[in-house]
């Protein structure tokens, strides 16, 4: 993947812009944790900040070029909708969002959200609010996949007796989700000032009532 990225570089004879690469191992054999979220959150922050005092403003000139091993991991499905829901957040638009909008990506109709989710919606300030950030940046990318429909497929099937690795591929894609949702409230408090905490890992930390509903969360 460094080497696509090099390539990319040199096709645009390395003029006017500037490229940076990361490579984030959220493959499904391992469970994202806190510290996984905030180096996101660094590299992110640092981008948009660097893109500012270029003269860029907000970001607008800034892009994300995400790159996938198989193109259909679980990464390419989280990391992507964790970076717009940091512009969502960051840029105001999160403040145009109405319960009554239509989701885009013809998600108009919701399904019924993990028991265990709409939990953790009301345990967090502004928890519906942050639902929906995450479920309308979820439909953004959904024609490279949906963790909301991936999970619930899971469920499913291993309602069916389709064994425990079904179970524990729809818990990953669960954890994911959660975290996005955690990850736009720490974003929203943050960029309210209502919240000192800069980092999420610390953030997280504070809030036992969040480790706690992670480590149950259920298909």
């Amino acid at each position: 993947m460094a080497e696509v990225g090099e390539k990319l570089k040199r096709s645009e004879g390395g003029e006017g812009f500037a490229m940076s690469y990361h490579r984030f191992p959220w493959s499904r054999e391992r469970s994202p944790t806190p510290k996984d979220i905030q180096k996101l959150h660094a590299l992110v922050s640092r981008a948009y900040a660097d893109q500012k005092a270029a003269g860029g403003g907000g970001g607008g000139g800034l892009r994300f070029f995400f790159l996938s091993h198989t193109g259909i991991g679980m990464g390419v499905r989280n990391i992507p909708v964790m970076v717009a829901c940091y512009h969502v957040i960051r840029s105001g638009a999160h403040r145009q969002l109405d319960r009554d909008l239509p989701l885009p990506g013809g998600a108009e109709e919701e399904e019924e959200d993990n028991r265990d989710i709409l939990s953790l919606t009301r345990v967090l300030r502004e928890g519906p609010k942050c639902l929906r950030i995450v479920q309308r940046c979820i439909a953004y990318f959904s024609p490279i996949g949906d963790m909301r429909r991936d999970y619930q497929r899971c469920r499913e099937e291993f309602q069916n007796h389709q064994g425990i690795a079904t179970k524990l591929l729809g818990l990953g894609y669960l954890q994911r989700y959660f975290y996005c949702i955690c990850w736009a409230a720490f974003l929203l408090e943050t960029a309210n000032g209502e919240e000192e905490v800069a980092d999420f890992t610390e953030w997280f930390a504070s809030r036992a009532e969040l480790s706690h509903l992670l480590e149950n969360l259920r298909l």
